[in-house]
């Protein structure tokens, strides 16, 4: 019973654990270009890079996988796991504000 208390705490515990900023990326930016192509006056396809949401989707799967893949692997401490996070988070903002002259500078920050 004690192991089973252990357990449930272990579980408790990390759902209590905050967000991952680099996890939520992918829907903020998703919906944000969404609407930047609205306000554009553009709509899917190749002409903007994406076929649909769920390339564009794809795209920044990979793109937070290689961020992450390279901030696992640097010897540079500018580029290490938490500098990945914040960047993450200030991304979010950025892309959370609405501002779609902001959207392709949000990637090369």
């Amino acid at each position: 019973m004690k192991q089973l208390a252990t357990f449930a705490l272990a579980v408790w515990v990390a759902g209590c654990s905050p967000p991952d900023a680099c996890d939520a990326l992918c829907p903020v930016a998703g919906d944000a270009f969404e609407t930047c192509l609205d306000e554009w006056g553009l709509s899917w396809g190749t002409g903007v890079g994406y076929e649909d949401r769920a390339d564009y989707d794809g795209w920044c799967s990979t793109w937070v996988l290689e961020q992450r893949t390279l901030a696992e692997t640097s010897e540079d401490p500018a580029a290490s796991e938490d500098e990945l996070e914040s960047r993450c988070e200030e991304q979010n903002e950025s892309l959370e504000s609405g501002d779609c002259s902001r959207y392709w500078s949000t990637w090369s920050e």
